[in-house]
């Protein structure tokens, strides 16, 4: 992860360095290094903070990452970041006009499917999140 990252930096591709990123974010919650973690998240944050991920091959698995990564480590900001992925996946859905083509946009789509699913479970509560 780290040297893809840097690659991208070297190339000024920034917006593709997230989506390494987000797997760094993942390994470092799975390995317990919550410092490592927060830092990666941090800068997945600043990065959102002043653009977009347009651009990247899985926009909303970087931002699954994030929120799942955020919700690990005890942020509040996980449910601001859900916020935001969901309205931009709604975005993009409300550009399909085919019904069908939407519901699969939407539904078989992995990450989509997590994330509209964490949204329509914690809209009025807690962040609470199911694996299989």
């Amino acid at each position: 992860y780290q040297q893809s990252i840097l690659l991208y930096e070297v190339l000024n591709q920034i917006h593709l360095a997230n989506e390494p990123r987000a797997g760094l974010l993942r390994l470092h919650i799975r390995n317990g290094s919550h410092e490592k973690a927060g830092q990666a998240a941090e800068t997945m944050l600043a990065y959102l903070d002043a653009d977009t991920l347009a651009g990247t091959f899985a926009p909303f698995t970087v931002y699954l990452s994030l929120i799942e990564g955020l919700h690990a480590l005890g942020d509040p900001r996980a449910r601001n970041v859900l916020e935001h992925a969901f309205q931009q996946l709604e975005s993009i859905a409300g550009l399909i006009a085919d019904l069908e083509m939407r519901r699969s946009f939407l539904n078989e789509v992995p990450a989509h499917r997590q994330i509209t699913a964490l949204h329509a479970a914690n809209s009025q509560q807690p962040l609470a999140f199911q694996r299989k």
